[in-house]
């Protein structure tokens, strides 16, 4: 989209319309952002600050943790099993 507005294919404004892009400004901005960096200019910036809210890892149960239950639960379904046949 860039390189198409730099070529002259389209004006800002009609670009933003075709690519359907929520307004014209950001084109403005990402041209602006291009001329002065290039490529890079066009990504994301981290964050200035990180968030305050404490990021807790996700617990997933241990592979063991996972083995045991399963084989716990084919046990049970075993006994199941041979209490039917007898």
């Amino acid at each position: 989209m860039i390189q198409a507005v730099k070529n002259d294919q389209f004006s800002a404004e009609y670009a933003y319309l075709y690519f359907d892009i929520a307004n014209s400004g950001i084109i403005s901005q990402w041209l602006h952002a291009f001329d002065k960096q290039g490529i890079n200019g066009l990504l994301p910036k981290p964050k200035a600050c990180p968030s305050m809210k404490p990021q807790y890892p996700k617990m997933l149960p241990p592979k063991n943790r996972r083995r045991t239950l399963a084989l716990s639960h084919f046990r049970t379904e075993n006994e199941m099993l041979f209490y039917r046949a007898v």
